[in-house]
Order: structure tokens, then sequence, then C-alpha cells
């Protein structure tokens, strides 16, 4: 069934007398007809239909025009439609020859009462309501981007002022990538923190990145805009439990992934990203590895070595939700598309993917391949860069949206009030700091 014009002018002349206080005052036709981009003279043909209807009411004078003469919740979308188009049947089957052993008219019959049944359910007075609140976002949208806008000024201004440079991981909130000087993975903006010339950083990630950053440039100010900012996964093993560990497996070789404080990273042999796991992994002589903490990286890596790998039981709980069955309900959907997921998710999820790559290598994938599609299984934040840095390709996330919470903590107010107040610094002990650099700086040696 498609609408008339009739039906549809009819329509959006009532919303916009509603949306003008038609409850209160008349509403002039012509003003109706001025902002609906509507012919006046067709309008008052309507009118006329909706007059007759007791719809509307007309009011003489200067100050006169259309009025409702019922409560808007008294009027349906089916009582326009009923109107302007007389019968909002999908199929007419009482004029065809065939209607009385057609095997398709029970179901235009059952179609045309779910029309019919919805139709009559949607009152004016809820669609005002709902273009009223439409239009309240959107002032609440505009006056967040000129807040935006303010905040953004005073930043650049404290960046010159201070000597600082903001990196930001490719998870955070579009906003903050959109100011930010650097964006990357965790160890790729450490690595960098080190060799820019400012002295203040200022990490928009989580804790450990900024940790990282630290360890790495331990002469420099490392500033994280928001404390809360942490990680479930690193904080799913302690310094003391991977002690006990290595106590457990006492010939084994320990790799961390770079996702662990500090103060873990000091207990390791070496770390690891998701990019370089399998090779740190291969570069060590012990037959037995510990890998900390992510169970599904770990997973990845032992079925691409013939090493012992001993895991811990650590998750990402943003790649742990990305379930199998959303991934093929995408590929049904998109069957040119490509699967590209972080090593982070679970094992049956790697298995069905075309590229198993860390944040990255997406990054990279998607703009040196002449892929179209991509079906991205990571932290729907690295879907907003793709989009941003590849416009004519299409990238697709799950239903359900994977997001990660901490990563979102940071606002553009917490970087401006952290370099305003100089706050919040990254603070370590001196000698955590010094075998945590040791385990990163054996990983760097190998790339």
């Amino acid at each position: 069934m498609r609408l008339s014009t009739r039906s549809r002018y009819s329509c959006r002349a009532l919303i916009d007398m509603l949306v003008n206080g038609a409850e209160r005052k008349p509403v002039p036709l012509s003003k109706i007809a001025e902002r609906q981009e509507v012919s006046e003279k067709y309008l008052e043909q309507l009118f006329i239909i909706l007059k007759k209807a007791g719809i509307v009411k007309s009011v003489r004078g200067v100050k006169g025009g259309y009025v409702l003469a019922k409560r808007p919740d008294e009027i349906s979308m089916g009582d326009i439609l009923r109107l302007t188009e007389l019968d909002i049947s999908p199929v007419d089957c009482s004029k065809c020859y065939r209607k009385n052993r057609c095997i398709c008219r029970i179901y235009w019959e059952i179609l045309g009462e779910i029309i019919e049944d919805y139709v009559d359910s949607i009152t004016f007075d809820e669609i005002n309501r709902r273009v009223k609140a439409l239009k309240s976002k959107k002032m609440v949208k505009a006056k967040d981007k000129n807040k935006n806008a303010d905040l953004i000024k005073k930043i650049n201004v404290l960046k010159k002022e201070r000597n600082a440079v903001v990196l930001a991981h490719n998870y955070q909130r579009n906003e903050v990538q959109e100011i930010a000087d650097y964006l990357g993975d965790s160890l790729d903006l450490s690595r960098l923190a080190s060799k820019l010339p400012q002295k203040i950083i200022v990490f928009s990630g989580v804790r450990f990145m900024a940790e990282s950053a630290k360890v790495l440039a331990p002469e420099k100010t490392v500033l994280i805009p928001r404390m809360d900012a942490g990680c479930p996964m690193a904080d799913m093993i302690t310094a003391e439990e991977l002690r006990a560990m290595k106590k457990q497996y006492p010939d084994a070789k320990t790799v961390c992934y770079v996702n662990t404080y500090a103060d873990v990273k000091a207990e390791c042999d070496i770390c690891c990203t998701s990019a370089n796991a399998v090779k740190v992994v291969e570069s060590l002589k012990a037959k037995k590895i510990i890998f900390v903490p992510d169970r599904n990286l770990a997973d990845y890596v032992a079925k691409q070595t013939k090493k012992k790998i001993i895991p811990w039981e650590g998750f990402c709980y943003v790649h742990e939700f990305i379930e199998l069955d959303e991934i093929k309900k995408l590929k049904k959907l998109h069957p040119k598309a490509v699967i590209v997921v972080h090593p982070e998710t679970k094992p049956e999820v790697v298995k069905i993917a075309d590229y198993v790559l860390s944040t990255n290598g997406m990054v990279k994938l998607a703009k040196d391949s002449k892929i179209k599609e991509f079906i991205i299984g990571t932290e729907k934040g690295l879907v907003n860069r793709l989009k941003r840095e590849n416009p004519k390709k299409n990238f697709y996330l799950p239903k359900r949206k994977p997001l990660c919470s901490n990563m979102k903590r940071i606002q553009l107010e917490d970087i401006y009030h952290s370099l305003k107040d100089m706050k919040y610094e990254v603070k370590m002990d001196k000698g955590i700091l010094k075998k945590a650099r040791k385990s990163l700086e054996r990983m760097i040696a190998i790339q």
C-alpha cells in the first residue's frame, strides 16, 4: 500500500497545527502551507474533507484559521487515512474473480487487519509528543555542539601553554578522537609518547595505557583525565596472583599482554600486544609459557605455536559478548563483506573470521585494501574512526553494539580539566617502573 499525496499532506498539516498550538489558538492555513511547502489551494480542498469529518473547525476573523475539533488523543492516524484513502486494505479482493479460490486471500486479509490495528493505535497526541521530543533532542545536540566547540578552543589554548599533546585510543568517544593529536592502540601511543617533543602527555584511554606511557617515558608528565577509567580485564589479575602462578610452573616463562597494570608487567619476562603475541611467544626458548590475563588471546596463540600455553582465565567483557550467531547473521545480510575480528573474541568467532587483527591492523586493512564491506568484531569506537577515514566503505557491527563503558568515561570536559589543573598524574614505584620497562623493551626489541 502506497499512501497518496492527500494522506501525506493531511497528516503533515495536522501535525503542523498541533506543533503550532492548534489546541489553544487558530492556525492560519497560509502559515501551514508556507511551513510545509504545500500549495494553499490544495490544503483548502483537504481541510474541507477534514472539517466535514469533524477533525478540524474554522475560526473567522483577522486572527482566524483552523483549530482541532477533537482532542489529539481522540484522532488516530487511521481516522485520517480512511478519509483520504477511503480504503486502507493492501489488496481489494472483492473485485477479483479468483477471490473464492485464491490461496493468498487469507494472508492479504490478515495483513489488512494488522495495518488497520496499527494505524488506529497511533494517535496525534502521541505523534505530537514524539515530534516535541525530537525537537528537544535536536536543541540539546545543538547546545552540546556549541559547548564542545568552546571546550575545543580552550583545550587547544592549554595545549600550547602547557607544551602538551593529547593521545587517544581507538575506542574513545568520537569527539575525543577528533580533538586528539594522535590516535592508535595502547602500545603504539605509549611508544609515541616517548618520542614526542612535548613534556606533558594527556592519555585518553584506560589506566594501564597511561601507565605504559609513563613506563616508556618516565621523564615526562603523563596525565589520565579520569582515574576511574580502568580496565576490567587488567583488574582480573594481580602481581601477587601472578607470583603464585609462577611458583606453580617454575620452568615456564611468563608473557604479559599489554592490557595489564605496571606491577603485573614487572613480574613478567616479556610483554606482548594482540598483533605480536605469537611472535613474542616464539621468541622464547622455554617450552611452557604462562600467558596472562586474556584466555581468548592465549587460545589464539596456542593454536599457532607448538609451545604449551598456560592461560590465566581473564577476558575482555566487550569482546566476550560478541556472539557467533550475530556474526553469522551479519554475513547473511552482507554476503560480500569480510569478517574482521579482534583476537580477544571467543575462539568460535575467531574461527570463522577472514582476518584476525589488532585495532591498528583493522585500520590499515580498511585503508590499504580494495575491500568495500567489513563485518567488524571489536569495540564500536573503532568503527567510528573507520567510517570517518573511509567514507566510501561500509562497516557493520553486531546488533548489540560492543561498547566499553570504561573507554567512554573520558569526555572533553575531563581533558580540559586535566590540562587546566594538571590532573591526574600517573605515578608509580621506581622499582616497578624499572622492571615493567624491561618487559616492554624486550618486546619492542624483537619487533
